[in-house]
């Protein structure tokens, strides 16, 4: 068996850092800034860890496993989507409740 660990710092500063990758950050801000406008901050709140699963199309544990069995390029990009979505999180509801979300997506308390 593979042991893998996933570099969450090197994605969060790859997508930093990558002019590319801003428009994503903007594109999910606007995206989540509309949901909280229309939903509002609680409700959207209770879904932070599936938007995890969302702009990645993965359930943690299944990236876990590719990482160490499928295509690389792809368990990154999947982990740039979730780090921009992190960025973007820690904006509209700051650090607390980013990272929060994040764990609960990491042990499948995720409504997907």
């Amino acid at each position: 068996m593979i042991n893998v660990t996933l570099d969450w710092d090197h994605a969060r500063r790859y997508v930093e850092q990558n002019d590319a990758m801003q428009d994503l950050v903007r594109s999910i801000e606007r995206d989540l800034q509309d949901y909280v406008n229309r939903d509002g901050v609680d409700k959207v709140k209770r879904y932070l860890p599936t938007h995890y699963f969302d702009l990645s199309g993965y359930r943690y544990c299944n990236l876990l496993e590719d990482a160490g069995t499928w295509s690389r390029n792809e368990v990154l990009n999947a982990m740039h989507r979730a780090a921009a979505a992190m960025i973007v999180q820690e904006r509209i509801f700051g650090e607390v409740e980013a990272y929060n979300a994040f764990g609960r997506w990491v042990v499948g308390d995720h409504d997907t």
